[in-house]
Order: structure tokens, then sequence, then C-alpha cells
């Protein structure tokens, strides 16, 4: 479940967070992302503000057989691709519109090369950029390609939905029913199908058609552009930081013969 998007700043980097914690009975595990700003001038004692919480989940094992299932019989190796009946859709307008509402994707994000409609249905074909997919890429679907998928949102009926004058966004909320076949490479092939009025099911699979991930359900939530303006770079409790600051000891800790920190240093201590 989403609690708080997180806006990439302009100027210098976030830290990530990611918690799993032990099984439980019912042999689930809890998972939590947090973020912050990097340290202040590279000062590990000047962090760049608090964590703040993103997103909570559960893990769970089990579901791998009916998820491979449902991949294979849309974006299958043997069916045609782009699937018969879609229309194609332009991505460079899909991308300016996304810019004009506030969201604006980096050269390390615009993976989106393709994409169809068929009545309320995205396909979309997603790649890793040039130069981004160098070394190893431990992951079973590559973080950017998966972002890059949910962009295709904006070309059906959720996009078409969104007036001008409203300039909303739909940003991902809560997701379940998610389940990881095998690892994927940097060319997917993508599937978005409505399944309610602010929620998507998802399949990937790789260019061969080979099964990669499903997802029952993701549900979706609208901000406005103006929203996402003002998270960009805002750190609420960036007051809030750890400094040292100089302090003269008192008279009686001078004469101390170990190595002493004073906290909370006032007049008359």
């Amino acid at each position: 479940t989403l609690q708080a998007p997180l806006v990439l700043p302009e100027q210098g980097g976030v830290q990530l967070q990611v918690a799993v914690a032990e099984l439980d009975e019912a042999g689930c595990r809890s998972v939590s992302i947090h973020s912050r700003a990097e340290s202040i001038g590279g000062d590990e004692l000047s962090p760049g503000g608090a964590w703040t919480r993103h997103a909570t989940g559960i893990l769970a094992s089990g579901g791998a057989e009916r998820s491979t299932s449902k991949i294979e019989s849309s974006l299958g190796s043997e069916g045609a691709w782009p699937p018969e009946g879609s229309v194609a859709v332009d991505v460079e307008e899909l991308y300016s519109r996304l810019t004009e509402r506030g969201l604006e994707c980096g050269p390390a994000f615009r993976c989106l090369r393709a994409a169809w409609r068929r009545s309320d249905e995205i396909f979309a074909e997603v790649a890793v950029p040039e130069g981004q997919a160098e070394g190893e890429q431990p992951f079973a679907v590559h973080p950017a390609l998966l972002d890059g998928a949910l962009h295709a949102l904006g070309a059906g009926p959720l996009g078409a939905n969104n007036t001008k004058e409203e300039e909303r966004i739909w940003l991902p909320f809560s997701w379940s029913g998610v389940c990881s076949t095998a690892p994927g490479g940097s060319l997917l092939r993508v599937r978005l199908s409505p399944v309610a009025e602010d929620a998507v099911s998802i399949v990937v699979a790789d260019e061969y058609g080979s099964s990669v991930l499903a997802v029952d359900s993701l549900s979706l939530r609208k901000i406005s552009a103006e929203q996402v303006r003002q998270g960009d770079g805002v750190r609420h409790d960036s007051l809030f930081t750890v400094d040292w600051i100089g302090c003269e000891p008192a008279p009686e800790m001078k004469a101390a013969t170990a190595p002493a920190v004073v906290l909370g240093c006032t007049d008359g201590i």
C-alpha cells in the first residue's frame, strides 16, 4: 500500500531503505520502503532529513502456476504481437501529456517504446534505455521497466477520463496478487486490463512470450499536478536534523580523566 509518493529532486540524490521482516506464523513477511535525502556535503553526521515511509506490504509464496497460465494465454509466443485489433498509440504525445501534468520522466525512466489500445485494454512494449542495462541486473523485473509500463495507463480509459482542466495523474496505490514467475530481460511485453474503475490487472512476458510477472490488481489514486510539483524537493521535517555544536564544558568536567560527552549543555552546568 502506498503511503506517500516518492518524488526525486532535480538536484541531489535520495537514499532508499527496504526492510523485510522475519516469517510470521502464516508464512508471510511484512515489507516497508522508506527514503530520505542524501547526506548534506557527504557528512555522515548531517543526514538530509528523517526517513519517510512510502509503502508497506506483505510478501507470501504461491500462485505461480495460475499466473503463468494467465500470462501465456494473453502474451504467449504463439499469439500475434501486437494483438489483432489493437490500435497504435503515439508514445511521444503520451509523454508530452505526462510532462504537462507535472510528471516528467528522465532518460533512465523513459522506457515505453510502443503502445497499443484495444477497447479498454492497453498493450505496451518497454525496454531498458540505452546505457542503463550495463552490468548484471539482479532484478526479476527491472524497476524502470515496470514504471515505464505504467506510463501506458495514460493511453487507456484512465487517461481518457482525465480532462486537461483537471490535470490529474494516476499513481500506484495498492498492489495485490503479485507473482513473479521468472526473471525478465531488457525488453518486455505488458498487458494492462481494467478490473475496476480505479484498478487494473497486469501481465508481463519477455519478448518471446515467456511469463515474467502477474498482478491481480493494482489500485490507483488520482493526485493533481500541483501536488506533484509541491512534493519536488520538499522535506517537511528538514528542520529536525542532528548537528554538532561546540560547547565549553563545566569546570568540574575539565578535571575528568576519561573522555566525556555533554548533551544539552546550558548556562550553569
